[in-house]
């Protein structure tokens, strides 16, 4: 991405840019930063019309995770959060 015309704008969604107390972390255009696993990750959840979907990158470590669910009612996050012991 560093490479492309986009470089700019990809740099920004990267940025954290006020406190996200509901979660106890920062939020940047559209995109939580947090720490999971003891590592900076990015995130971005929500839903629609009966789907729920979320998205964790970490960078560091190249590790993707992607839940997507036909269930409204499902949160997708408790997945992630079943990963990690500390929570």
């Amino acid at each position: 991405p560093d490479a492309t015309p986009l470089a700019a704008a990809l740099r920004l969604t990267r940025e954290a840019r006020a406190d996200f107390s509901e979660r106890g972390s920062r939020i940047g255009l559209g995109i939580i930063h947090q720490q999971f696993l003891g590592e900076p990750t990015l995130e971005h959840d929500g839903g629609t019309g009966g789907y729920r979907s979320s998205l964790q990158i970490q960078p560091r470590s190249g590790i993707v995770r992607v839940v997507l669910s036909n269930n409204a009612a499902f949160a997708p996050q408790s997945l992630f959060a079943a990963l990690d012991p500390a929570r």
